[in-house]
C-alpha cells in the first residue's frame, strides 16, 4: 500500500485537477436564491463596510463573506469569483480524501470512493455554502490526529491540528465545535483502550492534548476579541446562540426520510457504516498492534487503521448529530464523505483479511454509488449545465452580459432558451424583478426582498440583492421562522426602513404555501410589518409571483 510522498502528491494534484475540471462542468448556471444568496450578499455587504452580526444577521463564520469579498474586491462582483472558490474548495476535498486513504487501501478502492463522493459533490449545489471549506479542514485536522495518535510526533502537528480545527469555526461555528469535540473524544478514547489493555501503540500524551487544545481556541479568540471590540459581540451571541437555541430544532426540524426514498442513501450511509465498525470492534478483529498478525481466531490490524477507523467513526457520528436536525443531503453531506471514508478501509479489510465484512460492505458499496448516482440524475438532469452550452457560457462570461440589457419577450418574460441567458441566472421573472429595480433605483439606495406576509416565513431570495446590486434596507434581510416573524424584529425592520427612506420593496408569495413538519407552519400572529407595508406602499408592477411596492 505504501507510496512514495512525491508519487501520493503527484496523484493528489491529479485528482483536484480532473475534480475541478468535471466540478466546472457539470455546475448548474441557476443560482440559488436562498443559501447561495446568504453568502453573496453577505460578502457583498462586507465589502461596503458592514461587520457581520452587527450590521447584518447571519448564522455562519466570518471567513467565507471575508475571502470572497477580497475576491470581490480583486475581480469585481461577480458570481463566477465565488463559484470558482467554491469547485477549488470541492475538488481539495476529493484530493484530500485520496491523499489520506492511500496510507490504508489500493487504488482501485481509494477510486471508487473518490467517484462517490464526487457524484455527491456535483450533484449538490449550495454554491459558497461554507460547510465545504469546514468539511475540508475537518478531514485534514483529524488526519493530523491520526497521525498524532499513531506516530512519534513533535510538537507542531498537534499545533497546526488545532489551528485548522479554529479555522474551520471561522467558517461555520458549530462544525468548529463539533470538530474539536470529536478529537478530544477520540483521543481520550484511544488513550484509555491503550493503557488498560497495555496495547504495544501509545503515542497519546497529555502534552499534545494541551498543545491541540491552545491552537484550536487562538482563531476562535482573535474572532471575539474583534466582536468585542467593534461592538459585535452581544449581537453574535444572539444570531448563535440565544436565537438557534430557541427556534432552530423547533422551526428547522425536519423528519428522517423513507428508507426508499431518493435522500435515503445519503442520510443512512454513515448510520450503517458506522454500525459495521462498532461490529468489527465488538467481535475485536481489530487491536492496536505494531504488525498485522493472525491467530486463528482473529484478524489483527496494524494500529493506524484502528486509530483512522476510530478518529474517523467519532467525527461522523459527531457530525450526523449535528445534521440530524435538517435531514436532508445538502445538510448531511458533513457526515457522510467521513462515512464514505470509513468505507473505504473497511472495503480494503474485506478484501484483504476480515472474511465475514464481504457481504454486508458490498451491500454497503452498493447502496452508496447507486444513491449517489440516482440523486445526481435526480436533481441535475434538468438543470443547466456549463457543458450544455459550454462555449456561449464562455462568450458571455468574457463579455461581462448585464442583466439589465436582456431584451425580453415580453413585459414579464425573458427568453427561455440557455442560449439567450446570462453566464448564472435564476428564472424569467426574478430576472424580470431584477432589471426593475436596477433600472428605478440609484446605487446608493437601498431595497427590501421579503414576502407577501411576514407572519410566517420559510425562506426568502437573498440573492437578488447581489443581482441587482442594491443593499438590504434592514439587517434582518435574511429570513429564518422565529426572527422576522417577532414583534421586536419587525419593530426593528420597519424604524430601518424609514431611516434608509425606502422606497422599493420586493414581495413575493413562491414559499407562502410551503409548510414543513415543524413550527415554521405555524402563524406568530404578528402582522406589524405587514400592516406598515399596506399603509405606506402600494402594488407598481408584478412579475409572477414577485410584486414590487413603491412609497406613496
Amino acid at each position: 500500500m505504501s507510496r512514495s510522498k512525491t508519487r501520493i502528491s503527484i496523484e493528489a494534484i491529479g485528482i483536484f485537477f480532473l475534480s475541478f475540471a468535471l466540478l466546472f462542468l457539470s455546475m448548474t448556471r441557476k443560482i440559488d436564491v436562498y443559501d447561495e444568496g446568504i453568502v453573496l450578499t453577505a460578502a457583498m455587504r462586507i465589502s461596503a463596510g458592514d461587520i457581520l452580526h452587527r450590521d447584518f444577521y447571519i448564522n455562519y463564520g466570518p471567513a467565507e463573506f471575508y475571502i470572497l469579498s477580497w475576491l470581490f474586491d480583486a475581480f469585481g462582483q461577480n458570481i463566477i469569483a465565488e463559484r470558482l472558490f467554491d469547485l477549488t474548495v470541492r475538488a481539495g476535498i476529493l484530493s484530500v480524501v485520496y491523499a489520506t486513504l492511500t496510507a490504508y487501501c489500493r487504488k482501485i478502492v481509494i477510486l471508487f470512493i473518490i467517484t462517490v463522493c464526487g457524484f455527491w459533490l456535483g450533484s449538490i449545489g449550495n454554491h459558497g455554502y461554507p460547510l465545504y471549506p469546514a468539511l475540508l479542514l475537518a478531514i485534514i485536522a483529524s488526519r493530523m490526529m491520526v497521525i498524532i495518535l499513531s506516530e512519534e510526533t513533535n510538537v507542531w502537528y498537534p499545533l497546526i491540528a488545532g489551528l485548522l480545527t479554529g479555522l474551520a469555526a471561522l467558517f461555520r461555528y458549530d462544525t468548529g465545535f463539533y470538530i474539536f469535540i470529536a478529537n478530544i473524544i477520540a483521543a481520550l478514547t484511544i488513550n484509555y483502550i491503550t493503557k488498560s489493555k497495555r496495547e504495544s501503540i501509545n503515542y497519546f500524551n497529555y502534552k499534545k492534548l494541551s498543545a491541540y487544545i491552545l491552537a484550536s481556541g487562538v482563531p476562535v479568540a482573535i474572532t471575539l476579541i474583534w466582536y468585542w471590540s467593534s461592538g459585535t459581540l452581544n449581537s453574535f451571541i444572539h444570531d448563535i446562540i440565544l436565537f438557534p437555541s430557541q427556534y432552530y430544532i423547533r422551526t428547522r426540524g425536519l423528519p428522517f426520510p423513507s428508507l426508499i426514498s431518493w435522500a435515503a442513501g445519503a442520510v443512512y450511509t454513515p448510520v450503517l457504516v458506522v454500525g459495521i465498525v462498532l461490529l468489527v470492534f465488538f467481535k475485536k478483529e481489530i487491536r492496536f498492534v505494531g504488525d498485522s498478525k493472525q491467530t486463528k481466531s482473529h484478524v489483527f490490524i496494524h494500529g493506524n487503521s484502528a486509530i483512522f477507523l476510530i478518529v474517523f467513526t467519532v467525527l461522523t457520528v459527531i457530525f450526523y448529530l449535528k445534521g440530524a436536525v435538517r435531514v436532508s443531503p445538502e445538510h448531511m453531506q458533513l457526515t457522510l464523505i467521513p462515512a464514505l471514508m470509513i468505507l473505504a478501509v473497511l472495503i480494503e479489510l474485506a478484501i484483504t483479511d476480515i472474511r465475514w465484512l464481504k457481504a454486508p460492505i458490498a451491500m454497503i458499496a452498493t447502496l452508496a454509488f447507486i444513491s449517489a448516482m440516482h440523486y445526481g440524475y435526480k436533481i441535475r438532469y434538468t438543470y443547466s449545465l456549463v457543458i450544455q452550452d459550454f462555449t456561449g457560457f464562455y462568450n458571455k462570461l468574457i463579455t461581462g452580459v448585464d442583466i439589465s440589457t436582456i431584451n425580453y419577450t415580453g413585459q414579464n418574460e425573458l427568453p427561455l432558451d440557455l442560449t439567450s441567458r446570462p453566464p448564472f441566472f435564476v428564472d424569467p421573472d426574478r430576472e424580470a424583478a431584477v432589471r426593475f429595480i436596477i433600472n428605478h433605483t440609484n446605487p446608493e439606495d437601498r431595497v427590501f426582498i421579503g414576502a407577501t406576509r411576514h407572519d410566517k416565513v420559510y425562506i426568502n431570495d437573498v440573492s437578488s440583492y447581489f443581482q441587482a446590486q442594491r443593499l438590504p434596507a434592514t439587517k434582518w434581510y435574511h429570513f429564518d421562522p422565529g426572527l422576522q416573524t417577532s414583534a421586536d424584529i419587525q419593530s426593528e425592520m420597519i424604524h430601518e426602513f424609514e431611516v434608509n427612506k425606502l422606497r422599493y420593496l420586493w414581495l413575493e408569495s413562491t414559499w407562502d404555501d410551503i409548510n414543513e413538519p415543524n413550527e415554521s407552519a405555524n402563524s406568530s400572529g404578528v402582522t406589524i410589518l405587514d400592516d406598515y407595508i399596506r399603509q405606506k406602499y402600494k402594488p407598481e408592477v408584478t412579475f409572477g409571483q414577485i410584486s414590487i411596492w413603491r412609497r406613496q
